[in-house]
């Protein structure tokens, strides 16, 4: 028999190796945080479905910063790397948003 494979009665199987779960953290500006969970946790539970991971970020700031929140993802590597595609899409987009409404606000001044 060929490497990889065994005997099951007369069938041929492969052997799949199950991929290796990782957990990952990355900070995250507290002032993104509501846009990447969303209204009701809906970006976040997207996000996870998406990608097919477990995602949790920290209420708590990360070392006494105020500005920063931990965000664990786990997964596979290739999962987590899908998450954290979306979660910078996610805040890229409020950024986008944020810009543009300061560039609308300074027209009305001048």
């Amino acid at each position: 028999f060929g490497a990889g494979h065994w005997k099951d009665g007369d069938k041929y199987q492969r052997r799949v190796r199950e991929p290796k779960i990782i957990t990952e953290n990355i900070e995250i500006r507290a002032e993104y945080c509501g846009k990447v969970i969303g209204k009701g946790g809906e970006n976040l539970k997207d996000i996870r479905e998406q990608s097919g991971t477990r995602i949790l970020i920290s209420k708590e700031p990360v070392n006494g910063n105020e500005e920063i929140r931990l965000c664990s993802i786990e997964g596979t590597k290739d999962e987590i790397e899908v998450a954290k595609q979306l979660i910078d899409s996610n805040i890229m987009t409020e950024i986008e948003i944020r810009r543009r409404r300061e560039h609308r606000q300074a027209l009305k001044i001048t």
